[in-house]
């Protein structure tokens, strides 16, 4: 992941555009195992079906660990709530 992050950097893309995480799949897509139709068009309600239950543990597993970073750096003092910026802010603007 780190050497997809560098690449990323280096192309420029925006954050939205690298992948964070993957799954790395290594039976291939088939017409045999019901993931490819007979004209070898992915059947995207198959994928679904088989890997909703990984995906859904990484994304679990994301929030976690940036909620887990977040909690970190206001321990540390090093970021404030949402709700204490927008006051500051408001505040300026007045």
């Amino acid at each position: 992941m780190q050497e997809l992050r560098t690449v990323a950097r280096a192309a420029p893309l925006e954050s939205y555009e690298t992948p964070r995480d993957v799954l790395i799949e290594t039976e291939p897509f088939t017409v045999e195992n019901g993931l490819l139709s007979d004209t070898r068009k992915i059947l995207r309600s198959r994928l679904q079906e088989r890997y909703v239950d990984r995906l859904e543990r990484l994304y679990d597993k994301r929030d976690y660990d940036r909620n887990e970073h977040l909690r970190e750096l206001r321990a540390l003092g090093k970021t404030t709530g949402p709700s204490r910026r927008c006051t500051e802010h408001r505040g300026a603007s007045q």
